[in-house]
């Protein structure tokens, strides 16, 4: 640097080093429905970084609520989902299994992995049947039916009486029949 009167002077410059954030790019969702038979999806992730070159913290094994998930250092992903931890959904219900992956200058990105219910039909349990004999002692038979609903939704028994053809048939809320 010089000024007007040509009296040269010294400059020092300081240079720092600031780390860039990688980025990253390609497949980082996917969605799996309960019950379809389609419980394992995959992708690969590419990360970027201006500042060198990068690579992913490879990472097996990491449970989720619904599935298992890993990632390998080239970025290569893969989920398997428990399509048994996926019955409680109701039809139509999205949950969500996430997954932190790091690069190895810390820089973090999500993997999203969205699971939908479908419905279960109820299932019954109980005193399904009863045998009543013409001109037997018995001429009333009773019982008690359960229901329960696989995805979570409270199930509920209608009342409903009905007149058939040779008697009366009775329910209640409780599942009491008569």
């Amino acid at each position: 640097v010089c000024s007007s009167d040509l009296d040269g002077a010294n400059v020092t410059f300081v240079v720092e080093s600031r780390n860039q954030a990688a980025t990253f790019s390609g497949r980082d969702s996917a969605t799996i429905t309960e019950d379809s038979g389609n419980f394992e999806h995959s992708g690969v992730l590419t990360v970027t970084d201006v500042d060198n070159i990068e690579s992913i913290l490879p990472r097996s094994g990491v449970a989720g609520r619904y599935g298992m998930f890993g990632i390998t250092a080239n970025g290569g992903w893969r989920y398997v989902a428990d399509n048994a931890a996926m019955q409680p959904l109701a039809a139509g219900a999205i949950a969500y299994d996430r997954f932190t992956v790091s690069s190895a200058d810390g820089t973090d990105h999500e993997v999203e992995i969205a699971l939908v219910g479908t419905n279960e039909p109820a299932q019954f349990a109980g005193d399904e049947a009863a045998k009543i004999e013409e001109d037997g002692v018995v001429m009333t038979q009773s019982g008690t039916l359960h229901v329960f609903d696989p995805d979570g939704a409270d199930a509920v028994i209608s009342e409903s009486p009905q007149q058939g053809r040779f008697g009366d048939f009775e329910i209640d809320a409780d599942g009491l029949w008569s």
